[in-house]
């Protein structure tokens, strides 16, 4: 799966670049992170996934990564877990 997409954040008013990937590497990120980078149309970006061997507590500058763990906490507390078991059955 790859999608991408743009969004305006409603509490700071930021454009922000988004992709979601099903499975990620290092050079998967490094790829759209150069993307992010070279474009002035974008503050913030969010780099989405839920399997493959990327390394969730990289810090790069104003991007934000949620992956497998963090993807699974937000599923919990949003409430989302009826959503998810729909999903995998």
């Amino acid at each position: 799966m790859d999608i991408w997409g743009q969004i305006q954040l409603p509490t700071t008013g930021e454009n922000a670049f988004v992709q979601v990937k099903s499975t990620a590497t290092l050079d998967t990120l490094n790829e759209y992170v150069d993307r992010f980078q070279g474009s002035k149309a974008y503050e913030r970006m969010f780099f989405v996934w839920h399997s493959g061997p990327l390394n969730e507590e990289l810090e790069i500058e104003g991007v934000t990564l949620i992956g497998p763990g963090k993807l699974a906490e937000l599923i919990l507390s949003s409430g989302l877990t009826r959503w998810l078991r729909n999903k995998v059955s």
